[in-house]
This record gives structure tokens, C-alpha cells and sequence, in this order.
């Protein structure tokens, strides 16, 4: 078990170092030899204070070394931890401990005030290894607590000797806001996966794993943090997830192994083509011709000579870094084909919370995109119920996989049968043993001809498009609710969009996935095309929430608007007092056939729905009515309501403030004033179709 090789480490190595930190000040090292102390010392407090085997302990916190060490004095007690996501609210709190019923609850500082108000159970404050200062607003130890990181020695500590059926973790997947659903990993789960990695990944007492994600996650706790402490390599913990300080910290630490989630990679890849695009033309042109002879040679051979050619890229990662791994979502093997390229080890991993977590692994020796590899050597893999092109659902069964559901076994038989788990996962097997994943079984899109569509797939095809920051596939269902096509969800790159000065980004973004669609099958050309302001809501690991998405267009398909400023800035108000705003604006809910109240915050074309023919009518009456003409190279700034009323107040004289001031002194036009709108409606006309 990971205490008994926590104390072999600390006998054999007592000064090799097990957990670091990098960034915010001082860095902090621990030893093998004072990691273990520490979780002794702590485990030997809760004990003291009741905590025994069996019962549950919840740990909220953020990532760090202290973390790690509240974690595994949890375990060696015997209880298991319930880790919870250190971005959850109050009531997310109260929903998840109610159902768990923790023993206790340990906290730090940032978090005191969270626990205080969504937990009875007993409070554990973490205290901090470096003995920082709580922040001002953290509540107040409570009344009897102890602090865990400020335990007293126990040298005489002996740890809890587990059964392999004893509960290790209750990790939620889903139920945050009601019918939570917790994950139960035995030790004897979470130790064969443990196994399974190392077999695969060769992590060894050399290495040092930088670690970014979020531990509250399987696949950070187990691959992140347990797999290279089992090994006895080095832990590095980086406080900020910018770039340049992912970098100091792999050059100074000498960190050899990136986990991290498709998301980090590509930033990565971008940032090295960005610069590279930006060399001079010979620099780039010999550049170009070396990565074009690397690809090949890799291809043929499967040897990565890019590690010879780009050296200069090779030193950014630090002297002695050696493979990234990939997981908690599905990598574009665009990323990792340059990633290979480059003579950089990209391997790329698939599991679930309830296998803990890890399935399988890229092969080591000659990874091959667009795979997520073999299964473990305990793992088994199976497909149910294959179609023709061999993808079907794709099933796991081994030591790794859950005891279930916890409080669930309606929930646990869904997915259990004859001690295969079903993964909710499509994919296929290839000839060399090979999985391929093709989508969510709930997520494949069945169009009214019967095709199967599956959204990750599609999106790689349009991610790349001009003006697309970010896409997401969708059915476009017809007035009869049946799938008439794809919807195109999207993001634009609002800064391509103003360097090259588009006035109408919705026209143009479709005419650029048009030109990308062209080179596709018919059934993966998109029908509509929406545009999606602010980024795509995703989980911790970078999964698309396509609910969610689906959820929030919904909401403003109905309200016809962006969500309305809590309280409206002086400039906005001194707009909607001008004595031209309440004409316009009627003018402008006509000319736009609006359905729903019009306010500043709206976007022309995210909210409103304004194509092209709509704009020219609107410059019309613009022109003819309120004597603003726009000219075309300033269209691309005029965006939402709000642009358009400050050139109706340019236009008629007066800004803003000084106009509304001198409408209201005259006694005329100064009836159409925020103030007088909010005491009483005097025009229901205006009032019925303007938000303000």
C-alpha cells in the first residue's frame, strides 16, 4: 500500500526529495524522510481525535504540498477521503457533504469561511507548511479545532494496515446541485491502476513530475501524485499556470515529466509555430525544411530525429525533460503529430474517475496519434455491440475498475453488468490493439437520415477555421424537432475579426466554414451557424460542457439579450437620457422586428441576430432618420446597442450627460429620463419593448 512505500522511501531515502513547490516567494522542499514525519504527525492527530477506519474525512483545498499530506494522513488512519473541487461554492458544499455525512472536514484557510457555513461536521483548519498568515476574510478557527499541519512528532506512528476492499476515496462525478453520484475506490483500485501506469510509463526515482491539474481529479490524485510517489521521483507544484512560469519551473526544477490536459498542449503547440511563423524568411525556410524531413523520417522509422534538429526548442522544456502525457479529454492529433515531430514524447491516456482512472496508454516506444493506445497489462477492453466500422461501446473490466456508486446501486447496475463497467464512451479496437475513441454515446448526433455524427470529430475539421476561436458542434433541429443538420457553434477571434476590420463577423464566419466545409462530407457541413459570446464553459480538465452550452443559448434565444449590467455606468445612463435615445430606440426595435426589450449591453449580432441585409436597412434609417452615416471601415467597432446610441448623441448635438441635463431643464424631451422611466411608465409603448 502507497503508506508502507511512503516509509520504505523514507528509510531508503531519506533525503531525496519527494514534494517541491516553484514560485510565490520561498520555495518549499520536503524529503522523503520529512514527508513522512509530517504525515504521521498529522495522521496521529486525527486518530487521536477520533478519526478510525471506516469513516469518511472530506479534504477542501487547493493544490499543493499540503494537500498531498492531508490526503495521505487521511489514509493512513484508515478513513477514506472525500476530495472535493476547491472552486465549489456554498451550495455545491452543502449538497455534496450532506450526502457523504463526512467524519470531518479539513480546510484551509482561503476555504474556512465556505465550510463554516455548508457543514455540521467537525472542522479541521490544514494550517499551512510555510505558516502563512490566513487571508483577512478567512473565518475564525473554530472553537476546540486543531491545525494538522502543526502536529506534534509521532515517531511511534503506525499506520492503518488496509484491506484491498477498504474504501480509499469517494470522488463525485455529477450531482452538485441535487442527486449527487460518488465514485468508490477501493485500495486494491486505485493500487492496480497505480501499477498498471508504471508499467507503462516507466516513471522512476530520477524523475519530477511538475503537477498542474486539479487534485480533487482521479486522474491528477492517482497519476499525478500517488503513481510518482510510489516510485519515489520528485513531486514539483507551480503556483501559476501562465506559461513563462511553467517554464521557469521545468528549466529550474529540472522537472522530466508534463501531465496535463489537451488544453495546456496546445497552447504549447501555438506558442512555438506563433514563433516560428514570426522568424525571418530564411530561418523559417530552414526550419520548415528540417520539420518536413523529421516528419518523414518519424513516419517511416518511428525515430524522432526532431530532437536533434530543434534543440533550441528542447532547452525551453529544461535539461532534463524527457515526455509530456496527455489526458481528462481527447487530444487533436494534429498537436501530437508536431509534437512528435519536434523529437518531443507526447503520450496520450484515457480512463474515467470510475477505473481510477487510467484504461490505457499510448505505446512508450512509438505513439501513434489519434489513439488513446493499449489497455494496461491488467486492464481488459471490449467493444458491445460493434457497427459496421467496428465502433460500438466501449467496456472495461479489471482490478482498477469501482466497487460503484456509493448510496447508488440503481446507478451502479446501469453501468455494471457481469463485471463490466460501460463506459458511456464510443470507440473501436484496430488490428494492433489499438482503441480509438469516437465520442459519447449520449453526445452522437443522429441526423433524420439515420446517420451517426459524432461532435469531436467535426469540430477538428472547423477549429482551424479563419475568425474561429472556439467551435462546438450541435444538432440544428427543424420546426418539427427532427435533426435537419449541424449547428456550428461558435466563438470568434474577436482580434482577427478587428485587425482585418470585419463589420458583419456572423456573414463572414460562415463563408469561411463554408470554405472549410467544402473539402467534407456532406453530412459534416454545417446548417447553421450561431455566434457564442465569451468562452465556452468547460470542465477543470477542458471537456466542452455541451449541456451547459446548449443550456445558455437556449436562455438567450428566449430572453433575446445579453445577461443586463447590475447597475447601469454613468456613461450608459447619460446615453438612455439623451433626448434622441427613447426615438431611436423605438426606431430600432421596428427596424429590427425585435421581439424582446432592447438595452445597451446587447450585441448586434450575438444577441440581436442582425445579418447583413438587416445592417444595410439599419444604416439606412440611421442616415435618413438620425443623420449618422458609419463608414465602412468603422463598422467593425460598432458592436452593440450602446455604440449606436453614443453616434446618435455624436450626431445630434449633444453627448450624453451635458444633453440629457439641458433636455431636462427645458421640460421637453427630459420626460424620456432614466429616472422618470423607473417611477412611472409614461409611454407603455417604449416601456413594453425597452429593457431599461
Amino acid at each position: 500500500m502507497i503508506t508502507e512505500q511512503l516509509r520504505r522511501w523514507a528509510r531508503e531515502r531519506p533525503d531525496a526529495i519527494a514534494l517541491q513547490t516553484f514560485g510565490e516567494g520561498d520555495s518549499l522542499r520536503l524529503t522523503y524522510a520529512q514527508l513522512w514525519e509530517l504525515i504521521a504527525a498529522a495522521a496521529a492527530l486525527l486518530r487521536a481525535a477520533g478519526t478510525s477506519p471506516g469513516d469518511r474525512v472530506a479534504l477542501f483545498a487547493g493544490n499543493g504540498p499540503d494537500w498531498a499530506i492531508a490526503y495521505l494522513a487521511i489514509h493512513a488512519t484508515g478513513a477514506a477521503v472525500v476530495p472535493l473541487d476547491a472552486q465549489y461554492g456554498i451550495p455545491e458544499l452543502k449538497v455534496l457533504l450532506a450526502f457523504a455525512a463526512p467524519k470531518a472536514v479539513i480546510a484551509d484557510a482561503p476555504r474556512r469561511t465556505k465550510i463554516k457555513e455548508a457543514c455540521a461536521a467537525p472542522r479541521w483548519d490544514m494550517g499551512s507548511l510555510r505558516g502563512e498568515p490566513p487571508p483577512p476574510d478567512a473565518a475564525p478557527i473554530a472553537a476546540g479545532a486543531r491545525t494538522l499541519l502543526a502536529a506534534p512528532p509521532a515517531p511511534e506512528f503506525v499506520p492503518h494496515a488496509h484491506a484491498p476492499d477498504d474504501l480509499m476515496s469517494l470522488i463525485f462525478t455529477s450531482g452538485t446541485t441535487g442527486d449527487p453520484k460518488a465514485v468508490q475506490l477501493t485500495c486494491a483500485n486505485i493500487h492496480a491502476n497505480i501499477e498498471g501506469v508504471l508499467r507503462g510509463i516507466r516513471i522512476t526515482d530520477r524523475d519530477n513530475l511538475l503537477h498542474i491539474l486539479p487534485l480533487h481529479h482521479a486522474y491528477a490524485a492517482t497519476a499525478g501524485l500517488l503513481v510518482p510517489l510510489w516510485a519515489g521521483a520528485t513531486v514539483t507544484f507551480c503556483a501559476s499556470l501562465k506559461g513563462p512560469d511553467l517554464i521557469a519551473a521545468m528549466q529550474t526544477t529540472g522537472v522530466t515529466v508534463l501531465p496535463g490536459v489537451p488544453q495546456l498542449f496546445v497552447l504549447f503547440d501555438r506558442a512555438i509555430f506563433q514563433k516560428i511563423d514570426a522568424l525571418p524568411l530564411l530561418p523559417r525556410a530552414l526550419f520548415r525544411t528540417l520539420y518536413a524531413i523529421a516528419r518523414a523520417v518519424r513516419r517511416a522509422t518511428g525515430v524522432r530525429v526532431g530532437k536533434l534538429f530543434f534543440r533550441a526548442i528542447h532547452r525551453r522544456f529544461g535539461p532534463r525533460f524527457r515526455l509530456c502525457a496527455s489526458g481528462g479529454a481527447k487530444l487533436d492529433p494534429a498537436v501530437a503529430e508536431r509534437f512528435l515531430d519536434l523529437g518531443i514524447l507526447m503520450l496520450e491516456g484515457y480512463g474515467l474517475t470510475e477505473t481510477s482512472p487510467v484504461i490505457s496508454f499510448t505505446p512508450y516506444a512509438r505513439p501513434r496519434p489519434g489513439s488513446v493506445g493499449r489497455p494496461l497489462h491488467n486492464v481488459e477492453v471490449r467493444i458491445d455491440a460493434p457497427s459496421a466500422e467496428g465502433i460500438g461501446e466501449i467496456c472495461v473490466r479489471g482490478p482498477s475498475v469501482m466497487r460503484g456508486y456509493y448510496l447508488r446501486d440503481d446507478a451502479t447496475a446501469e453501468v455494471i453488468k457481469d463485471g463490466w463497467l460501460r463506459t458511456g464512451d464510443l470507440g473501436c479496437i484496430d488490428a494492433d490493439g489499438m482503441i480509438h475513441i469516437t465520442g459519447r454515446a449520449k453526445e452522437v448526433i443522429v441526423l433524420a437520415s439515420g446517420k451517426n455524427i459524432y461532435p469531436d470529430d467535426v469540430e477538428k475539421h472547423y477549429e482551424s477555421t479563419l475568425f474561429v476561436k472556439e467551435l462546438c458542434i450541435a444538432p440544428h433541429e427543424g420546426e418539427d424537432g427532427a435533426v435537419a443538420g449541424l449547428r456550428a457553434i461558435v466563438v470568434p477571434d474577436e482580434a482577427a475579426l478587428a485587425a482585418r476590420k470585419v463589420a458583419n463577423a456572423r456573414e463572414r464566419i460562415r463563408a469561411e466554414l463554408a470554405k472549410t466545409a467544402a473539402a467534407l462530407p456532406s453530412y459534416m457541413r454545417c446548417t447553421d451557424v450561431v455566434l457564442y459570446a465569451g468562452e465556452f464553459p468547460r470542465t477543470r480538465l477542458g471537456k466542452l460542457k455541451r449541456a451547459e452550452i446548449a443550456a445558455q443559448l437556449a436562455r438567450r434565444s428566449r430572453e433575446g439579450a445579453a445577461a443586463e449590467p447590475a447597475e447601469l455606468s454613468p456613461e450608459t445612463r447619460a446615453l438612455l437620457e439623451h433626448p434622441s435615445a427613447a426615438r431611436f430606440l423605438a426606431r430600432l426595435a421596428e427596424t429590427i422586428a425585435a421581439k424582446t426589450p432592447l438595452h445597451p449591453a446587447q450585441d448586434l449580432e450575438f444577441d440581436l441576430g442582425l445579418d447583413s441585409l438587416t445592417q444595410v436597412q439599419l444604416a439606412a434609417m440611421l442616415e435618413d432618420e438620425f443623420g449618422v452615416a458609419i463608414p465602412d471601415e468603422e463598422r467593425a467597432a460598432v458592436r452593440t446597442v450602446g455604440d449606436l446610441l453614443a453616434r446618435v448623441a455624436a450626431a445630434s448635438g449633444g453627448h450624453g450627460r451635458d444633453a440629457a441635463a439641458g433636455a431636462a431643464r427645458d421640460g421637453g424631451p427630459g420626460r424620456y429620463s432614466w429616472e422618470a422611466r423607473l417611477a412611472a411608465p409614461a409611454d407603455p409603448p417604449l416601456e413594453a419593448r425597452f429593457n431599461l
